[in-house]
């Protein structure tokens, strides 16, 4: 009784607990007992298990993608790769390490020297005013490579040069020293044998991609490519050396 008296506290709250625990193990299973009467009041139809789907197609393909592709992808890609695209006469073309389409593209077909030629003609005017004529030809400074002759006074200059100097009779002399307007050169000039040099070189060119001829390009002149627009700054008797505009950069193509 002295332990009833002493621990009747404990063991109601014991058997309480006994009895919470007993209905929550007793909820699970009417809740299960409600719910199929539910479901025999309400009517609803019982679903059918899901037939397992059907993935071969699907398999196939992964199997596809998951192999590997024939060919040689190592290049960058042409659309989304470094390589520029640019319209030419014939269409759009891809542009490899700006060669394919630029003036590395362009092919030497000849180059020729243009030349500075001084010939004496003859001794004209009065015995007072003699006038010495000469034959000179300037390829280098236009397209026209036929003869202009030009004359001049001892001490007198025309719109070439100027008669510094003549050795021998003045009506007949043995030699002149002309002295250029634009370099300030002195030429020598003998009588019957003409003075002749190299001022500069002309060049026929082909541009492979649109098979264009160029021809007789000098230095200068400038040439459109679908890169950009080039000036010809260096013509050599080996070489074409072409500038972009307005970067200035060079691109060398030697004449094989």
């Amino acid at each position: 009784m002295k332990f009833l008296k002493a621990n009747y506290e404990k063991i109601i709250l014991s058997i309480v607990l006994l009895g919470l625990l007993g209905v929550v193990g007793f909820l699970p299973v009417k809740v299960g007992q409600l719910k199929e009467q539910l479901i025999v009041d309400l009517g609803i139809p019982q679903r059918k298990a899901l037939d397992p789907s059907d993935l071969s197609e699907n398999l196939k393909s992964v199997g596809r993608v998951s192999r590997r592709l024939p060919g040689d992808l190592s290049e960058p890609s042409p659309l989304f790769g470094p390589d520029q695209w640019v319209k030419t006469r014939l269409g759009l073309a891809r542009n490899k390490g700006d060669s394919a389409l630029g003036p590395k593209a362009m092919k030497i077909m000849s180059i020729r020297p243009l030349y500075f030629r001084a010939e004496f003609d003859k001794t004209v005017g009065s015995v007072e005013k003699v006038r010495y004529q000469f034959r000179v030809t300037q390829e280098a400074t236009g397209k026209s490579k036929r003869p202009k002759v030009r004359s001049a006074e001892l001490g007198k200059k025309n719109d070439v040069f100027f008669l510094r100097k003549i050795t021998g009779s003045t009506d007949n002399p043995e030699s002149f020293v002309l002295e250029m307007n634009d370099s300030k050169e002195m030429i020598p000039v003998v009588n019957g044998e003409p003075f002749e040099r190299i001022d500069g070189y002309e060049t026929d060119l082909l541009y492979a991609p649109e098979n264009r001829k160029y021809s007789k390009q000098r230095k200068g002149d400038s040439i459109k490519f679908p890169t950009g627009k080039y000036k010809i700054v260096v013509i050599t008797e080996n070489e074409v050396v072409f500038s972009a505009e307005p970067t200035g950069k060079r691109v060398r193509i030697s004449y094989q």
